[in-house]
């Protein structure tokens, strides 16, 4: 059968520009003349006149990219950009409250956390701080999205946390539990541990294993550990096989719920310095949950102080401790250089506190036993007054 002029194998069989009558010829990657589906040097039209010029350059072929040190993903380098350019808050919290209801038919009812509003940058660390009680771990599981909140809004990188799809929310944002030995699966090793992570993230065995050493090297750990069941470890070395696990997946946040409460003070000390490296190196920011006031002292860049779900006091660590503005603040750095832990003070502020829980929804939760005190601190919530630069209290009487 013989094509006729106007089909689209006739008069323009050789342009494969898609344009009929293109003066451009088809060019080529490869050196060398041009493919012709089994003819060679066919000619482009069946017209008289010249043919495409068969002289013309081909295009260039561009050098391949070179790989950056360490591979696509230099964690050093990605850092570093990440800290040059200006970036959203990596969580942001505004207003945000929450109640439990309990009972036969659920009429009693406690508020956890109520008006609490926080901001964390990229290679920062806040550090909330308070009595046993006070709402603080609940506060961390509205940031982890592990709650919703009653009240109020959680974004995370710019975004709802709860417009995230899940697992890409675990890998950007990380836990580390003060009970160690409750988080770990006690029927896998620590060599399974640490595998575990990377490998519900995407990454193979064989990528998996490669990492091991490095991430035992980072936490300080050897490879005769990797055998053993977390029963067979010690309280210091199940937080850095935790440590470890929260850390391989390179997160953007880390809320770590007082992650050295449970170790003595040697430990303690080297848990807060590798947490450290770890912010210098990947620029992770951290929200870190404590009554420890020595330990906040040592990591927090900002404190924010928790008394009865709601902030009492926010400002940087160092202004914070160095001059406490809010009532509780004083009593709780009074009781650290007293030698009194911050969680269970002499004073029975706790006991007190707790009495009195009815009053305490509606106003100051300090109001029952701050010197303070005046009668609008019981009728209702004093706001978050800002009174010096980045510093806030929650105090009439002090603003």
């Amino acid at each position: 059968m013989r094509y006729g002029r106007g089909h689209v194998r006739g008069a323009d069989a050789g342009n494969r520009t898609g344009r009929p009558g293109s003066a451009h010829p088809q060019t080529s990657l490869r050196p060398g003349p041009a493919p012709g589906h089994g003819r060679q040097n066919a000619p482009a039209h069946s017209g008289a006149g010249p043919g495409p010029d068969r002289s013309a350059r081909r295009l260039p072929v561009p050098a391949p990219l070179r790989l950056l040190r360490g591979g696509l993903c230099d964690r050093a380098a990605t850092a570093e950009r990440r800290s040059a350019l200006p970036q959203p808050p990596v969580i942001q919290v505004d207003g945000v409250g929450k109640t439990f209801k309990a009972g036969l038919l659920r009429s009693h009812v406690t508020t956890a956390v109520r008006d609490v509003s926080l901001r964390i940058e990229p290679g920062k660390t806040l550090a909330v701080v308070g009595e046993s009680g006070c709402g603080k771990t609940t506060l961390a599981r509205l940031v982890a999205g592990l709650l919703r909140p009653d009240a109020g809004a959680v974004m995370f990188a710019g975004q709802t946390i709860t417009a995230w799809p899940r697992k890409q929310l675990r890998r950007r944002l990380q836990m580390i539990f003060q009970d160690a030995d409750g988080s770990l699966n006690p029927n896998l090793t620590a060599e399974e541990l640490l595998l575990e992570p990377m490998r519900l993230h995407g990454s193979s065995r064989v990528q998996s294993r490669e990492r091991l050493p490095e991430m035992l090297d980072m936490v300080g750990l050897t490879p005769d550990l990797l055998p053993r069941h977390p029963h067979e470890m010690s309280g210091g070395q199940r937080q850095r096989i935790g440590l470890a696990r929260a850390m391989s997946l390179e997160p953007e946040l880390v809320i770590a719920d007082e992650p050295v409460a449970s170790l003595d003070r040697s430990v303690q000390a080297q848990i807060l310095s590798q947490l450290n490296e770890f912010q210098k190196r990947d620029g992770v920011a951290y929200l870190y949950i404590s009554h420890d006031l020595a330990t906040v002292r040592a990591l927090a860049d900002e404190v924010a102080v928790m008394l009865g779900g709601v902030f009492v006091e926010t400002g940087p660590a160092e202004d914070v401790f160095r001059n406490p503005a809010h009532p509780y603040t004083r009593l709780l750095l009074d009781a650290v250089d007293e030698g009194i832990h911050a969680g269970a003070r002499a004073s029975g502020l706790e006991n007190q506190a707790a009495a009195n829980q009815a009053a305490a929804n509606r106003g100051c939760p300090l109001a029952s036993v701050c010197p303070l005190a005046s009668a609008n601190c019981t009728n209702a919530l004093p706001s978050l007054v800002g009174f010096e630069p980045n510093r806030a209290v929650r105090c009439e009487r002090v603003c």
